[in-house]
Protein backbone atom coordinates (compact mmCIF):
# COMPACT_ATOMS: atom_id res chain seq x y z
CA UNK A 1 0.00 0.00 0.00
CA UNK A 2 1.46 3.32 -1.30
CA UNK A 3 1.09 6.66 1.15
CA UNK A 4 0.95 9.90 -0.99
CA UNK A 5 1.71 13.55 1.27
CA UNK A 6 0.23 16.73 0.11
CA UNK A 7 2.60 19.63 0.95
CA UNK A 8 -0.50 21.49 2.44
CA UNK A 9 -0.03 21.78 5.85
CA UNK A 10 -2.77 22.79 8.21
CA UNK A 11 -3.04 25.78 10.74
CA UNK A 12 -0.09 28.13 10.86
CA UNK A 13 3.16 27.32 10.36
CA UNK A 14 5.67 27.70 13.61
CA UNK A 15 9.15 27.69 13.97
CA UNK A 16 10.63 25.63 16.56
CA UNK A 17 14.11 25.35 16.39
CA UNK A 18 16.99 26.96 18.56
CA UNK A 19 17.30 29.58 16.33
CA UNK A 20 16.33 32.01 14.63
CA UNK A 21 13.23 32.26 16.09
CA UNK A 22 9.88 33.38 15.06
CA UNK A 23 9.07 37.25 14.05
CA UNK A 24 6.23 38.18 16.29
CA UNK A 25 3.29 39.51 13.96
CA UNK A 26 3.98 43.42 15.06
CA UNK A 27 7.26 42.75 13.18
CA UNK A 28 5.93 41.46 10.41
CA UNK A 29 3.84 44.37 9.64
CA UNK A 30 6.05 47.25 10.43
CA UNK A 31 8.67 45.72 7.34
CA UNK A 32 5.87 44.81 5.40
CA UNK A 33 5.98 48.21 3.37
CA UNK A 34 7.63 49.37 -0.07
CA UNK A 35 11.94 50.20 -0.14
CA UNK A 36 13.02 53.14 0.29
CA UNK A 37 16.20 54.93 -1.23
CA UNK A 38 19.24 54.07 1.49
CA UNK A 39 20.79 57.19 0.87
CA UNK A 40 18.06 59.52 1.57
CA UNK A 41 16.78 61.80 4.48
CA UNK A 42 14.02 59.00 5.65
CA UNK A 43 16.69 55.97 5.80
CA UNK A 44 19.09 59.02 7.17
CA UNK A 45 16.48 59.39 10.05
CA UNK A 46 15.53 55.41 10.68
CA UNK A 47 19.38 54.64 10.72
CA UNK A 48 20.01 57.15 13.50
CA UNK A 49 16.82 56.00 15.37
CA UNK A 50 17.86 52.34 14.97
CA UNK A 51 21.64 52.78 15.98
CA UNK A 52 20.64 54.90 18.98
CA UNK A 53 17.46 52.46 19.78
CA UNK A 54 20.02 49.43 20.39
CA UNK A 55 22.38 51.16 22.72
CA UNK A 56 19.95 50.43 25.72
CA UNK A 57 19.60 46.90 24.72
CA UNK A 58 23.42 46.84 25.05
CA UNK A 59 23.48 48.30 28.31
CA UNK A 60 25.27 51.30 26.95
CA UNK A 61 25.78 54.89 26.87
CA UNK A 62 29.07 55.58 25.42
CA UNK A 63 29.67 52.73 23.27
CA UNK A 64 29.36 52.51 19.39
CA UNK A 65 26.96 50.27 18.20
CA UNK A 66 27.42 48.82 14.51
CA UNK A 67 25.25 46.84 12.27
CA UNK A 68 25.86 44.54 9.75
CA UNK A 69 23.95 42.32 7.16
CA UNK A 70 25.26 38.96 8.25
CA UNK A 71 24.73 36.05 10.16
CA UNK A 72 26.50 35.01 13.51
CA UNK A 73 29.34 33.72 11.39
CA UNK A 74 29.70 36.85 9.96
CA UNK A 75 29.79 38.94 13.33
CA UNK A 76 32.62 36.19 14.41
CA UNK A 77 34.60 37.21 11.48
CA UNK A 78 33.77 41.39 11.54
CA UNK A 79 35.03 40.81 15.34
CA UNK A 80 38.40 39.38 13.81
CA UNK A 81 39.34 41.15 11.33
CA UNK A 82 38.84 44.89 12.82
CA UNK A 83 40.83 44.02 15.84
CA UNK A 84 43.45 41.21 15.23
CA UNK A 85 46.10 40.28 12.92
CA UNK A 86 47.61 37.14 11.98
CA UNK A 87 50.11 35.88 14.66
CA UNK A 88 47.79 37.26 17.79
CA UNK A 89 47.18 35.05 20.75
CA UNK A 90 43.65 34.95 21.77
CA UNK A 91 42.35 32.81 24.88
CA UNK A 92 39.52 30.51 23.63
CA UNK A 93 36.85 29.26 26.33
CA UNK A 94 35.31 26.12 25.33
CA UNK A 95 31.62 25.65 26.04
CA UNK A 96 30.06 23.86 23.50
CA UNK A 97 29.55 23.87 19.50
CA UNK A 98 29.40 26.72 18.70
CA UNK A 99 32.57 27.63 20.62
CA UNK A 100 34.44 25.38 18.47
CA UNK A 101 33.27 26.97 15.49
CA UNK A 102 34.10 29.95 16.70
CA UNK A 103 37.98 28.44 17.32
CA UNK A 104 38.16 26.82 14.07
CA UNK A 105 37.65 30.19 12.38
CA UNK A 106 39.92 32.20 14.07
CA UNK A 107 42.47 29.49 13.25
CA UNK A 108 41.36 29.85 9.56
CA UNK A 109 42.75 33.70 10.32
CA UNK A 110 46.24 32.88 11.37
CA UNK A 111 45.71 33.33 15.29
CA UNK A 112 47.17 31.58 17.51
CA UNK A 113 44.54 29.76 20.38
CA UNK A 114 45.29 29.23 23.48
CA UNK A 115 42.07 26.83 23.89
CA UNK A 116 40.61 26.74 27.46
CA UNK A 117 38.93 23.30 27.49
CA UNK A 118 35.52 23.00 29.10
CA UNK A 119 33.03 19.83 30.06
CA UNK A 120 29.86 21.17 27.63
CA UNK A 121 27.78 20.85 31.17
CA UNK A 122 29.06 23.76 32.89
CA UNK A 123 29.40 27.51 32.38
CA UNK A 124 32.87 29.33 32.51
CA UNK A 125 35.01 29.00 34.67
CA UNK A 126 36.37 32.40 35.82
CA UNK A 127 38.99 30.90 37.87
CA UNK A 128 40.41 28.89 35.52
CA UNK A 129 40.51 32.13 33.15
CA UNK A 130 42.23 34.01 35.66
CA UNK A 131 44.34 31.49 36.24
CA UNK A 132 45.22 31.43 32.79
CA UNK A 133 45.70 35.48 32.36
CA UNK A 134 48.32 35.43 35.41
CA UNK A 135 50.56 33.22 33.55
CA UNK A 136 50.52 35.38 30.44
CA UNK A 137 53.49 37.71 31.43
CA UNK A 138 54.37 39.02 28.38
CA UNK A 139 50.66 40.43 28.06
CA UNK A 140 50.63 38.17 24.52
CA UNK A 141 47.18 37.51 24.82
CA UNK A 142 45.58 39.85 22.85
CA UNK A 143 41.39 38.81 23.57
CA UNK A 144 39.91 36.33 25.24
CA UNK A 145 36.63 34.89 23.71
CA UNK A 146 33.80 33.57 24.21
CA UNK A 147 30.00 32.37 23.88
CA UNK A 148 27.72 33.89 26.45
CA UNK A 149 24.69 31.72 25.72
CA UNK A 150 25.60 28.25 24.06
CA UNK A 151 22.47 27.24 22.32
CA UNK A 152 24.45 23.52 21.46
CA UNK A 153 24.35 22.74 25.68
CA UNK A 154 22.04 25.03 27.00
CA UNK A 155 24.74 26.58 28.91
CA UNK A 156 24.79 30.25 30.24
CA UNK A 157 28.00 31.60 31.22
CA UNK A 158 28.96 34.45 34.19
CA UNK A 159 30.66 37.04 31.44
CA UNK A 160 30.81 39.16 33.98
CA UNK A 161 33.08 37.34 36.19
CA UNK A 162 35.47 36.74 33.26
CA UNK A 163 35.02 40.88 32.88
CA UNK A 164 35.70 41.07 36.48
CA UNK A 165 39.15 37.99 36.13
CA UNK A 166 40.49 40.47 33.03
CA UNK A 167 39.81 43.70 35.18
CA UNK A 168 42.06 42.07 38.25
CA UNK A 169 44.57 41.02 36.73
CA UNK A 170 44.70 43.96 34.72
CA UNK A 171 44.90 42.89 31.77
CA UNK A 172 44.63 44.11 28.58
CA UNK A 173 42.81 41.90 26.06
CA UNK A 174 39.85 42.94 24.67
CA UNK A 175 37.02 40.37 26.07
CA UNK A 176 34.81 39.24 22.90
CA UNK A 177 31.31 37.64 23.77
CA UNK A 178 28.70 36.11 21.29
CA UNK A 179 25.44 37.01 22.60
CA UNK A 180 23.49 35.79 19.41
CA UNK A 181 21.23 33.27 21.87
CA UNK A 182 21.66 36.11 24.97
CA UNK A 183 21.16 39.57 24.00
CA UNK A 184 17.92 41.53 25.13
CA UNK A 185 16.98 38.83 27.95
CA UNK A 186 20.25 38.67 29.78
CA UNK A 187 21.06 42.43 29.63
CA UNK A 188 23.27 42.40 33.00
CA UNK A 189 25.96 40.72 31.46
CA UNK A 190 28.35 43.33 29.05
CA UNK A 191 31.65 43.33 27.53
CA UNK A 192 33.73 45.30 25.15
CA UNK A 193 32.89 43.83 21.72
CA UNK A 194 29.35 41.87 21.81
CA UNK A 195 27.05 40.24 18.76
CA UNK A 196 23.78 39.23 18.21
CA UNK A 197 21.45 37.63 15.98
CA UNK A 198 18.31 37.29 18.43
CA UNK A 199 15.99 40.17 19.14
CA UNK A 200 12.66 38.62 17.53
CA UNK A 201 13.27 39.73 13.78
CA UNK A 202 14.27 38.61 10.36
CA UNK A 203 17.58 36.74 10.79
CA UNK A 204 20.63 37.53 8.90
CA UNK A 205 21.29 40.93 10.78
CA UNK A 206 23.57 41.20 13.10
CA UNK A 207 24.77 44.18 15.71
CA UNK A 208 27.70 44.51 17.47
CA UNK A 209 28.67 46.64 20.24
CA UNK A 210 32.30 48.53 20.95
CA UNK A 211 32.62 50.01 24.48
CA UNK A 212 36.50 51.32 25.11
CA UNK A 213 37.56 49.59 21.80
CA UNK A 214 40.73 51.25 21.22
CA UNK A 215 41.22 53.15 17.87
CA UNK A 216 44.59 51.29 17.94
CA UNK A 217 43.31 48.18 17.42
CA UNK A 218 41.42 48.96 14.80
CA UNK A 219 44.14 50.67 13.18
CA UNK A 220 47.17 47.82 13.62
CA UNK A 221 44.43 45.15 12.49
CA UNK A 222 45.94 43.46 9.35
CA UNK A 223 43.42 41.42 8.40
CA UNK A 224 42.01 42.50 4.39
CA UNK A 225 38.79 43.30 5.59
CA UNK A 226 36.91 44.67 2.32
CA UNK A 227 33.22 43.63 3.84
CA UNK A 228 33.10 43.48 7.14
CA UNK A 229 35.26 47.01 8.35
CA UNK A 230 34.50 49.25 10.95
CA UNK A 231 35.62 52.28 9.16
CA UNK A 232 32.57 51.52 6.69
CA UNK A 233 30.19 52.48 9.93
CA UNK A 234 31.95 56.13 9.45
CA UNK A 235 30.62 56.28 5.75
CA UNK A 236 26.97 55.07 7.06
CA UNK A 237 27.68 57.87 9.77
CA UNK A 238 27.82 60.72 7.20
CA UNK A 239 25.15 59.25 5.02
CA UNK A 240 23.01 59.29 8.21
CA UNK A 241 23.67 62.87 8.66
CA UNK A 242 21.92 64.18 5.32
Amino acid sequence: MTHSYSSYQAGRHFLQIPGPTNVPDRILRAIDRPTIDHRGKQFAHLGRECLEGMKPIFNTTRGEVFIFPASGTGAWEAAIVNTLSPGDQVLMIETGHFAALWRDLVQKFGLIVDYLPGDWRHGINASAVATRLSHDRDRAIKAVMCVHNETSTGITSDIAAVRQALDVEKHPALLMVDTVASLAWACGNRSRNTFDQNLSKPFHLIHASAQRLLASDVKTAERPKPYCQREKSGSLRSILRI
